[in-house]
């Protein structure tokens, strides 16, 4: 998965955490979880578009990112239900290729 896609979706999954983070049962820990999300991103736009940052390897921070959105899904999944409309906003819509 790319850079671009990656920061994409952890930024749609973190708007979404940040409007329903109070509705999470473990309000502290999702606010940890979202705060570590947009230090990640920061991090990783600042790595990957600029010469801003140190030039350290930005792989570690991409997989700690993807782990950190992938925690927040199963919450959200969790607490809303799998099936649930608001579930939705969590996810980054991916661009639809036209059929060949």
């Amino acid at each position: 998965m790319s850079v671009d896609n990656i920061l994409h979706e952890a930024s749609a999954v973190l708007h979404a955490a940040l409007r329903y983070s109070s509705k999470f049962s473990e309000t502290d820990k999702i606010d940890h979880q979202i705060y570590r999300m947009r230090v990640l991103i920061t991090q990783v736009a600042a790595h990957s578009y600029t010469t801003l940052g140190d030039y350290k390897n930005i792989s570690a921070e991409l997989r700690e990112l993807q782990d950190i959105k992938d925690i927040v899904l199963r919450a959200a999944e969790q607490r809303f239900g799998s099936t649930s409309a608001l579930l939705s906003e969590f996810r980054y819509p991916r661009k639809q290729t036209p059929s060949s």
